[in-house]
């Protein structure tokens, strides 16, 4: 990455964290969920999606081989749900994850071999049984388990993602979280039965300190010449990584008006009975405050509206500039820019099927190759643009519009090259 930045500013995050690895409470049994999710609402940092939450809860510290967590649950009715067990509060801390798409339903059924597709349980009446188990993981894994290793070291935890409720239904609501049975020679016990209240208490009030708590890194102005879109292929390497996302993600500064990007979307699954062919789970795009690592706004696949060539457009610009012809009428997606300067546009691309040409996975593996030659038709294109070149090329849309706007922002900035970003972004 050219920006090296951005991995300080997720450092900083991480070093929250990392606070919380000094706290002195070793759990025998473990702590149920926490009382709030991870969510934009209630905990806005750490570049989450609005469309997910993410619930914790901490499992036992010195575990052994005969000890296991059971979860069980009911299909919730969401796109996409999985789970993570972690290790610590540091960076690489994934240890092993399921997902949906690899959950076999306690009534009967096989997942799909295509990630991208739904699950069996279609009709949402399904249960599952998981089991995680402190050992490192066989030649053969079994069927619903997790593995956490046999040397867990620092406090571990299981992380339950949820992206994108069905109309009606909450990603939020605590009612729908599995339950946790711890079993082992404490015997066999529910997690919200913990014996270990007090120092579930106290855990708990730290990572609502934590989670909490915006992160700002670096106040100072860089502005960003092209938003120009790059994977993010060190994503294993942070905190609380979701290893079925891959990401493209682009610095972006207020020196014009708006960000315009051009991107073909993957075909993904809608809501049962209805059936098609899905290219990837879940799709969507996120504008993000650089510093704060806030989450401003996401579109998700199933908001987003298409031009007549099947790309979707969408613009980026602060409240007073959006230009009135950016409608989803007429056929362009819009999202605030936010109250910082800089930012980032992330887009994430859950559960790709394997022989998607469109895959971030592919474009993510190879890094340093143009996506032009990895994802060719699904590479994101982007620009900076002024209102006026927006207004006039608006009715054509498209790539005349992605060439307007970039050539008019290139003559613009060559004109003004020796004035400062601030006064680039009022002319």
């Amino acid at each position: 990455m050219s920006d090296f930045r951005l991995l300080l500013a997720r450092c900083a995050a991480a070093c929250l964290l990392l606070g919380l690895s000094t706290v002195s409470h070793a759990l025998n049994v473990g702590c149920d969920w926490l009382p709030q999710p991870w969510d934009t609402e209630t905990s806005n940092n750490g570049y989450l999606d609005s469309h997910a939450s993410y619930y914790l809860a901490l499992l036992p510290s010195s575990p052994g081989p005969d000890t296991e967590i059971i979860i069980e649950g009911t299909y919730p009715q969401v796109r996409y749900f999985s789970f993570q067990v972690s290790s610590g509060y540091s960076f690489s801390n994934l240890v092993d994850q399921i997902s949906d798409a690899k959950i076999y339903p306690e009534e009967g059924g096989s997942p799909n071999p295509n990630p991208a597709a739904l699950p069996p349980s279609n009709g949402y009446t399904n249960h599952y049984r998981l089991t995680i188990k402190f050992i490192d993981p066989p030649a053969e894994r079994e069927p619903n388990t997790l593995y956490a290793g046999a040397r867990t070291g620092a406090l571990p935890q299981i992380t339950f993602r949820r992206y994108l409720a069905n109309p009606g239904v909450s990603v939020e609501d605590p009612a729908d979280l599995p339950t946790l049975t711890y079993v082992g020679p404490k015997g066999t016990i529910p997690l919200s039965q913990t014996p270990e209240q007090s120092a579930c208490k106290a855990l708990n009030n730290y990572f609502k300190l934590v989670l909490g708590t915006g992160v700002i890194v670096n106040p100072v102005v860089y502005p960003s010449p092209t938003p120009v879109f790059t994977p993010i292929f060190f994503i294993k390497l942070i905190p609380y990584p979701n290893a079925d996302s891959p990401y493209l993600e682009a610095l972006t500064s207020q020196v014009s008006d708006m960000v315009v990007v051009r991107v073909k979307l993957p075909v993904t699954p809608v809501l049962p009975p209805a059936t098609n062919t899905p290219e990837a789970r879940y799709w969507s795009i996120c504008q993000n405050e650089r510093f704060s690592t806030a989450n401003v706004a996401c579109i998700a696949d199933s908001e987003a509206v298409a031009q007549a060539d099947g790309y979707s457009m969408f613009v980026i610009s602060p409240d007073a500039k959006r230009p009135p012809l950016a409608t989803t009428d007429n056929g362009y997606n819009w999202m605030p820019w936010g109250s910082s300067y800089n930012a980032y546009v992330a887009m994430r691309e859950t559960l790709p099927a394997p022989d998607f040409p469109g895959s971030y996975s592919i474009a993510n593996q190879y890094w340093w190759k143009p996506m032009s030659q990895t994802i060719p038709g699904y590479e994101p294109e982007s620009t900076y643009c002024d209102l006026a070149t927006f207004n006039a090329n608006a009715a054509i849309g498209g790539e005349t519009l992605i060439q307007a706007c970039r050539a008019a922002y290139v003559g613009r900035a060559a004109r003004n090259s020796s004035k400062t970003p601030a006064a680039l972004a009022r002319h």
